[in-house]
């Protein structure tokens, strides 16, 4: 026991009743991590709902040989008879999955939390985030599936795999406009420092260049019609990373509303139906722990190159 003796300072508190450690402001409390969104930058399209379908894979049909892509054939008198022509059908499959995310908290953890202390409510809250993280996630891997590959493997990305990467959707048939990449921080710094000892470059175009492609993470700037994006989710293999590109549609994600799921306490769920999302909270006093069980059902997939043409991005992970 500690007499205090007036004045009462903080230095006498400061043993007994003081705290010893201080929490960080909610600003940074949280981990640093990446932010980029996938819905609201539109990296990933939706197309569908799995709701009541009976499948676990959505088909997504498409057809072709007609309007554009389709002349109308010359006839060679004024009586000939016109041949009926024909058409193209086929399907794209985005399948469905599911993913989960659990926390715990004992009831003396609860008890004893002072303010500032992460608990099982504020957690609850950051399921979105955790949603947000799995489909960047999910779009990363979707994208390093597709077959069509620019780069080297084994060698960093260079100004002229940049232009080579732009001819390609130039010289598609069919192109419009709208390519996105998503690419790793590292691919960037390749492409900086290609662009640093560019021959063709001429002061200050040069900086205006390099300037544009700064940053570690999110969106960036427009460069040669190409809107970039930076992740950490790209994911790496062989050696490389395995970034990607493709018209925006070109990489979709289907959902499964959770509107139907019956659960155990209406009033203690947080049931978010657009996202495929439902979180339930449940205790028990026979361990003195309360948790959360967050389910979502959800997918992604590539969609036909014809239809949207698509890119690999290919370059040494060092």
């Amino acid at each position: 026991m500690t007499t205090i003796s007036p004045v009462n300072t903080h230095g006498q508190f400061e043993g007994d009743v003081g705290f010893s450690y201080v929490f960080a402001a909610e600003a940074i409390r949280l981990e640093i991590a990446e932010r980029l969104d996938p819905i609201s930058e539109s990296l990933a399209v939706l197309y569908g709902d799995l709701t009541a379908s009976g499948s676990d894979v959505l088909r997504i049909t498409r057809y072709g040989g007609v309007g554009f892509h389709e002349a109308m054939t010359a006839m060679s008198t004024e009586t000939e008879p016109i041949v009926a022509s024909g058409l193209t059908t086929n399907f794209d499959t985005i399948t469905l999955g599911r993913y989960g995310l659990a926390k715990e908290e004992s009831y003396q953890a609860k008890i004893l939390s002072r303010e500032g202390m992460i608990n099982i409510d504020a957690l609850a809250q950051l399921v979105g985030p955790s949603w947000l993280k799995t489909l960047r996630q999910q779009v990363a891997s979707t994208g390093a599936g597709i077959t069509g590959v620019t780069g080297t493997s084994g060698t960093a990305w260079t100004f002229d795999d940049e232009l080579d990467l732009v001819a390609y959707y130039h010289e598609t048939e069919g192109f419009d406009g709208g390519v996105i990449a998503v690419r790793h921080p590292e691919q960037f710094t390749d492409l900086r420092g290609s662009l640093r000892t560019e021959p063709n470059y001429q002061f200050p175009e040069i900086t205006s260049a390099i300037q544009e492609l700064r940053g570690a993470g999110g969106a960036l700037p427009t460069f040669l019609g190409i809107m970039n994006y930076s992740s950490f989710d790209v994911t790496s293999s062989g050696g490389d990373h395995q970034g990607f590109s493709y018209v925006r549609g070109g990489i979709g994600w289907v959902r499964a509303s959770t509107l139907p799921v019956t659960v155990e306490d209406p009033d203690r769920a947080i049931v978010v139906p657009e996202f495929g999302l439902i979180i339930e909270f449940k205790s028990s006093g026979n361990v003195a722990t309360a948790r959360f069980d967050a389910n979502a059902w959800f997918g992604t997939g590539l969609l036909d190159p014809t239809l949207f043409p698509q890119r690999r991005i290919r370059s040494i992970n060092d």
